[in-house]
Formats: structure tokens, sequence, C-alpha cells
């Protein structure tokens, strides 16, 4: 029923007027969707579930809408539906591994990332490269799983807490939604995560331990985040498996191994796959860390000092000065976590930087909520679970230093939120013992399957894409002077169609793909300054114009976006790859992000 509404809702011709309301945080919708949850789980048996669910995706499906609707363009995506930036890196890697391409220096981002290309190569395949399938995939998944987490917490803790939980995280979810980006797969492993470390509390199976350490080394790896979570669940795992000892070193060392284990082979051996060879090391960890040891200034700092994105020299030049002014990074930590818990960049920072006094409100009792459950967590420390929501707060707060909120707020926390808002639940806890569910054996197996077709999606499934795939072939074009060939694919419900002013098909515009120009211009909340996007705008004011990015297969092996007049695309099969000349429309200050080009001719096989 829940699935049936949310497709109902996304492909429903609603106007964005309407859903820009769900997309976008204020205190008004915080409010609102906590009373209507706090309803929902009032109501006993499969009547409540089914209504809790459908209410999830009914947000879910009404912020997706927004975006595809409207046209929604900022820093981050073009039109609603095209990845910009470094979401751009995460999609058009994707298509690369499903069409049996390493990722290369090309594809920098994705390759210091490559978990979550590969989940979305392993969409894109199974949905015939349909980015719009693709999306609404992601998004059910990232409410599904919320919702999963909210159930449990409505039997061990009551009514309330639930409705907490599902509304601080759809708040959360809501600046995702729509978009390729790593946290997505983060918030939906961080869900199952917390679920299978809740299902080692009820059956106290080693086995059941070891595959939950598995999903949550998974998660933070997708979207690197607190890292630090790991070894307290170890310590936890020791503490609570103790039995009549003072502390099990066997479990604990036991729960070591398998993160250990885990991280090898997700983090190591599965880039080593997928990536080209090159110089990863360090990641997006070295800007940090050298914004952390200058006191706290910020990545982009190595950047501007150093004149380079290579993470080596910069991780290099970042130690060095460590060893010469080791308490500039004492300084930096102390910022991370004035800025953690603040207003503003913060963990509770949904508003932005714009607060009013009902903003203002719900911070002062976020943070109360945090504190009272740590307390209780403290206080219940014998009992698995609140033992558990303590160990995973104090692995995020050691993390703090490393993830500064400057970099990212609270983005970089995302596989491990979930964790804290069932902590600022559990604040909220009326009942103790927890309501079981019949049959919760098959239950808990549920969820591994669940969760293990998820891993095997995000680890397994794109590797033998990759191998199984050949690589397209074609025959380079001979173009004029001014003009240079390309060799792209052409996907499903992978692109946006502009409709300049007057055109006869206008009345029917802003139906999904098919945007109007003027207001696909009015909702770029960038347009004053994002060169790229102005350039869309002068392109489309004349006759119908379809933009997408591709993979040009020309040996360059560069992605970009095109641009083409709409009806030389309209007769081309899916995933034929196409060759033929383009013009490349220069934009000087866009340094390090795709170039734009206009085709002017089209060859089909």
């Amino acid at each position: 029923i829940a699935l049936v509404i949310y497709i109902i809702i996304i492909l429903a011709p609603i106007d964005y007027r309407f859903t820009e309301f769900f997309k976008f945080y204020s205190p008004i919708l915080f409010a609102l969707v906590l009373m209507a949850y706090a309803a929902a789980f009032r109501i006993a048996g499969h009547g409540g579930q089914i209504l809790g669910l459908s209410l999830t995706a009914i947000l879910f499906g009404l912020a997706l809408s927004y975006m595809w609707r409207a046209g929604y363009t900022d820093n981050k995506i073009i039109g609603g539906l095209l990845p910009y930036k470094d979401a751009f890196s995460y999609y058009v890697s994707a298509n690369l591994t499903a069409s049996g391409q390493q990722l290369s220096v090309h594809s920098i981002q994705a390759a210091r990332r490559p978990l979550f290309s590969g989940f979305v190569t392993t969409l894109l395949t199974l949905t015939g490269n349909n980015l719009r399938l693709t999306l609404a995939i992601l998004v059910a998944l990232m409410g599904y799983t919320g919702y999963l987490v909210g159930q449990k917490i409505y039997l061990k803790f009551g009514a309330l807490s639930a409705a907490l939980y599902l509304s601080l995280f759809f708040i959360y979810a809501q600046h995702q939604i729509g978009y390729t980006h790593t946290e997505t797969l983060g918030l939906i492993l961080g869900n199952l995560s917390l679920i299978l470390l809740w299902e080692t509390v009820n059956t106290k199976k080693n086995a059941v331990l070891i595959y939950a350490s598995f999903v949550t080394i998974l998660a933070i790896s997708v979207r690197a985040g607190a890292f630090f979570v790991l070894p307290f669940i170890a310590l936890w795992s020791g503490y609570f498996f103790r039995e009549s000892k003072r502390f099990s070193w066997k479990v604990f060392c036991l729960s070591l191994l398998a993160v250990f284990i885990s991280y090898f082979l997700i983090s190591t051996l599965y880039s080593r796959l997928l990536v080209a060879p090159g110089d990863y090391s360090f990641g997006n960890f070295a800007y940090s860390f050298y914004g952390q040891v200058h006191g706290g200034t910020g990545w982009h700092r190595a950047i501007e000092e150093l004149g380079t994105r290579d993470p080596k020299t910069v991780m290099d030049s970042a130690v060095q000065f460590f060893k010469t002014h080791p308490t500039s990074l004492l300084i930096g930590a102390a910022k991370s976590y004035r800025d953690f818990f603040i207003p503003g960049i913060g963990i509770f920072s949904f508003y932005g930087s714009q607060m009013n006094w009902l903003d203002q409100g719900l911070w002062v009792a976020g943070l109360f909520l945090v504190f009272r459950g740590l307390y209780l967590s403290i206080k219940n420390i014998h009992e698995g679970l609140p033992a558990l929501l303590l160990a995973g707060f104090l692995g995020i707060f050691f993390s703090i230093p490393f993830l500064p909120p400057i970099d990212g707020g609270n983005r970089f926390y995302a596989s491990t939120m979930p964790i804290f808002f069932a902590l600022v639940a559990f604040a909220t806890s009326t009942q103790r013992k927890e309501v079981f569910p019949e049959k919760s054996q098959r239950q808990t197996h549920h969820y591994i399957l669940f969760s293990g077709v998820l891993a095997l999606g995000t680890v397994v499934f794109p590797i033998l894409v990759f191998y199984l795939t050949p690589q397209p072939t074609f025959t380079m074009p001979s173009c004029p002077a001014k003009q240079v060939p390309y060799a792209i694919q052409v996907h499903p419900a992978s692109h946006i169609d502009l409709l300049p002013p007057h055109h006869e098909n206008s009345i029917i515009c802003n139906n999904l793909s098919l945007l109007c120009l003027e207001e696909f211009h009015n909702n770029g909340v960038e347009r004053n300054i994002d060169l790229l996007f102005q350039e869309l705008v002068i392109q489309a004011k004349d006759s119908p114009t379809r933009i997408f990015a591709a993979n040009n297969l020309v040996p360059e092996g560069r992605s970009h976006f095109f641009i083409s007049p709409t009806e030389e695309l309209n007769t081309i099969s899916p995933r034929t790859t196409i060759t033929g000349c383009a013009t490349e429309l220069t934009l000087v200050e866009l340094k390090n992000r795709p170039i734009l080009y206009r085709i002017e001719s089209v060859i089909v096989p």
C-alpha cells in the first residue's frame, strides 16, 4: 500500500508550489510530522504499521516530486534531476562501471569513495540506466529503512520516541532527497546497522554481532564518517557478552577482527578492482586534517596555500606543520566541538543560518534530549540497548575533531545519525520492556537478508558488472575545425528538456523531465553566480533543448554535460552508442568541473 502511494505521488502532476513545503525545513513542518507520526503509532496492529509507512511514503514522495517538477537547481543538482559537481562524479562513475570501464583521476570524488558509485551501478544496471528510477529507489530505501528503525523504537520506547526519531530522520534526510550523494546510502546502511546491532541485543548471538559489525563498517565506509564508532562498538560487545566476567576479551577481539577484515575487503580490495591505478590515499581527509592543524580554518585552506589537489602532498604538509605547531590541532578540535553543539552548522542545523525563536527552541530542546539520553544510558548501562546507544554516542563524540562541521556541517555523520537520533528518542521513552513481535527470529532473518542484498549490491554486483560488461565500440567521426568528436551512450529518463517561453507545448511543461525555461530559471537558487546554469538558460532560449550528462568515449575519457535540440535524440533507442561532432562552450571559471558541449551532428549506428 505504501509503495503504491509513493509511486502515485512521484508520478502525479502535483503543483510544486504545494510540494515545496515538504522539501525544505520549517518548524511548522517538523511539528506537523511529529504529530502525524505520534498519531499513527498510537494505532495498534497492522493498521498502525500501514498508516506509519504510508505517511513515510507520502513525506519522501512529496519531497522528491518537488525536485522533479520544480526543476530545482543549486550547486549540487540541475533541473531537479541531473547531478552536478561532486554528485556528478558519483553518477558518471557509476555509468563508467556499468559500461565496463575503470574509475580514474577524471572521477576523483568517486575514486576516493567508490562504494556509493558501485551501488548506483547496481541500480542503473537493474533499471536499464534509468536515472529517474534509480533516484526514486534511493529515496524509497531511505524512507523504508528509517521507518524500520522507527518501528523498533516504538516497540521498545513507545509512540512518542518513535515519532521523534522519524521526524528528526526525515528533516535530516530532506537535504539528500533527489541527490546522488554518498549520504543517501550512508543513511540507508546506517539504519540497517542500528537495527542489526539491536538484533544482537535481542538474540545475543556472536554471528549476528559479526554481521552487524560488517554492515556498520560498510555504512561508515560508504559515507566516510565517525570511524571511532567502530572501536566503541567492539568495547560494547565485550561488555554486553561478558556473562559472569567483567569483560569478554574474546568477543571484543572477535568484533575488532570482523571490522579489520571487512575494512580490507570493502575499502582496499574493492578499490583495487574498480579504480584505475593512482594516488587516492587519504582522500578528502587530508584537506580536513590540514585545516584542523592550522587551527580549524577549513578544508579549502590547503588548496589556497598549497595550490594543489594532490591529497598526499596536502597530508605531508599537514603532518610537517603539526610537528612544529602541535597545539594548533587542539584549537581546531575545540572549534569543532563548539560548532557541533551550537546553532548554524552543528548537529541540529536543519534550519541553516536563519534562525527564529522556534528554531532556537528546537535547538535547546534537542540539546536537552541529548543530555537526558546520555543520563538514561549511563543510568541503565547494565542493559544492552542503552549501553549500545552510549557507545555509539562516544564514538561520534571522539570523531568530531576529525569531522569538523566547518567543512561539511552534519553531512559527515550521515551513516551514524541513526544512532544519534535513537539516543535522542531514548530520552522520551515511556516503556522499557520491549514488546517482542511474534516470530522475532524470523524478523531477524528478514533484516539480515534485506541488508545482505544491499551489501551485495554495493560490494559484489558492481564488480561482476564491470568484468562481465564489454566496453562500447564505436567509429571515430571526422569533424570540421572548431568542433570535437564525441561518442556517448543515451540513457532513458536521464535528461531534462527545457521549453522556451510561448512554445506550443509549454502548457504541459513542468511534467517530470519537461520543464519551462522561465520557471527553470526562477528555481535556480544560484542563477546569479553559476556560469554553467546561466549558459544553459542562454542556449535554451530559442528552441527546445535537451540537457544530459554523459561519459565521452573518445580517448580522453572525460565526462561532460551535453545539450542538443530535443528532436535529434527522441528517436534513439536507450543505451545506444552515438557519435558525432560537438562545439565546446568554454567557461573559463569552471575549473575542475564538467565541460558543456553543444551537439552539432548525430550519427546513429
